[in-house]
């Protein structure tokens, strides 16, 4: 998947990349303060901040077209409500990260691109 729908980002913002670029890069600071809320989470035993935490993740990530990010979300939160337990998705914070490092060099990359 890729870690930017870029379809998604010219519905929001059109052509104006500038605006994209800052709201996709308020968005992936959310989800790094995500990560550490899931760390805490994890370390508290809270499953319900877990559960709150995916699933605001999955919202803006979507919103923004961060599609990767807000799939990868969604899966955590569904492997959650299925009764999985903290210990099976504790190792996400990982795959989180590498989500928000893709998005944030596809973010550079359209930063960089030619504009029409």
């Amino acid at each position: 998947m890729n870690p930017l729908d870029l379809d998604r980002v010219h519905d929001v913002f059109g052509d104006d990349v500038e605006d994209a670029y800052e709201v996709l890069k308020t968005a992936r600071d959310a989800a790094l303060r995500c990560v550490d809320r899931i760390d805490e989470a994890v370390r508290d035993n809270d499953v319900n901040s877990l559960l709150n935490t995916f699933h605001d993740l999955k919202g803006f990530a979507g919103n923004v077209g961060a599609g990767e990010l807000a799939a990868t979300a969604e899966h955590l939160e569904a492997r959650l409500q299925r009764g999985e337990g903290i210990e099976a998705v504790a190792p996400s914070k990982d795959e989180l990260r590498a989500c928000i490092n893709r998005l944030t060099a596809a973010m550079e990359a359209l930063r960089a691109s030619p504009q029409p």
